[in-house]
């Protein structure tokens, strides 16, 4: 499987979005960084963009 881009966020935010999503900041965090690509992880990525102000790195 192809690792996805990593999302940063601002700092603060991971706990945000687990609240958010109802996920662990340990799932969140996977998440951001691209390693997993479930149900979860792609709305905690989405959100992380849309709401959060995360940007994609290079």
């Amino acid at each position: 499987m192809k690792k996805l881009k990593e999302i940063l966020v601002d700092h603060g935010v991971k706990e945000k979005l687990a609240k958010d999503c109802k996920a662990s900041t340990i799932t969140v965090r996977f998440a951001l960084r691209g390693s997993v690509n479930t149900d979860l992880s792609r709305l905690i990525r989405k959100r992380a963009i849309d709401f959060y102000g995360g940007v994609y790195t290079k």
